[in-house]
């Protein structure tokens, strides 16, 4: 046999051992009991009823390590059966007895909750190393021995519901009612522009003046978003702004020459007035300067 081999009947063996001195010294306390004039006292082993009791247990927070809880020398009453416990210990949340289980005398433990029989009981509840028996007579129940679903609004107090109590992310959009966020419950800054819908801010939500150059993209004023025809005037034009290269051809004619003498020599270029551009008469005699006399 190896040694490993070796070592698991010596563990089961000193458990078996264990439990039978756990019954003998349960069985010693009951006779010392009796025999100490206490023959009026019933003890649980003397019942016979259908209700789950504890007899002469121990149990210890945070053994044999942090967030484990133990038991010892427990035993479990039912039916007029006593059931001696096997000492042992977990880590996980809920430890319940099971009548239906090959070995009665092991507890049952895991992290989820337990479906139980009308013949099974809970232990308690281990929260994180701090037992809470829920068998005995007279304890409060915690919360974790409830059965789900079983707290509706009801049994909820005014303002119970703290925001302490809510998880992360617990406050989905469709527990939100239509209207319900106001301008007060927005954080500054909170609309950013990636949560504006495209197309959303209308003239409407723009303030008169909102607008300022420094809000106008290069480009984006151009023919296709000019307001109408006619809203650039003089005044919004600077000095010297006109070139020749922004006056289309035939666009300066004499309707848009302000009055009389208004185009003076040096708008004139040298050679700029052909024959053709001369009126017949339009030259008087004293328009010419020649070495000639003339009469008029």
């Amino acid at each position: 046999m190896m040694a490993e081999d070796i070592n698991k009947e010596k563990e089961k063996l000193n458990q078996e051992f264990a439990t039978i001195l756990h019954d003998i010294t349960y069985r010693l306390n009951v006779l010392k009991e009796a025999g100490s004039g206490a023959v009026d006292r019933v003890h649980t082993s003397d019942l016979n009823i259908a209700t789950h009791m504890l007899d002469g247990y121990v149990i210890n927070n945070n053994k044999p390590t942090a967030g484990s809880v133990e038991w010892l020398d427990l035993n479990i009453v039912y039916k007029g059966t006593t059931y001696t416990i096997t000492n042992g210990s977990t880590a996980m949340k809920y430890v319940w007895w099971q009548f239906a289980a090959t070995d009665k005398t092991k507890l049952q433990f895991s992290n989820t909750k337990p479906t139980l029989t009308q013949d099974d009981i809970l232990l308690g509840i281990n929260e994180g190393g701090t037992f809470t028996l829920t068998m005995a007579p007279g304890k409060m129940t915690p919360g974790g021995a409830l059965m789900d679903g079983s707290v509706g609004s009801g049994e909820l107090g005014a303002g119970a519901v703290t925001e302490a109590k809510i998880a992360n992310l617990a406050i989905t959009a469709g527990k939100i009612d239509d209207g319900a966020i106001t301008e007060t419950k927005i954080g500054s800054n909170a609309v950013t522009g990636a949560k504006i819908l495209n197309g959303a801010v209308v003239a409407d939500k723009l303030g008169t003046g909102a607008v300022t150059a420094g809000k106008i993209g290069a480009g984006a004023v151009n023919n296709a978003n000019l307001f109408t025809s006619g809203v650039v005037g003089s005044t919004a034009l600077g000095t010297g702004a006109v070139t020749a290269g922004k006056i289309a051809s035939g666009a300066v004619n004499n309707s848009n020459i302000f009055s009389s003498g208004v185009v003076n020599g040096t708008a004139i270029g040298d050679g700029a007035v052909t024959t053709g551009k001369i009126g017949a008469g339009a030259v008087a005699e004293d328009k010419l300067n020649m070495a000639t006399h003339f009469l008029f």
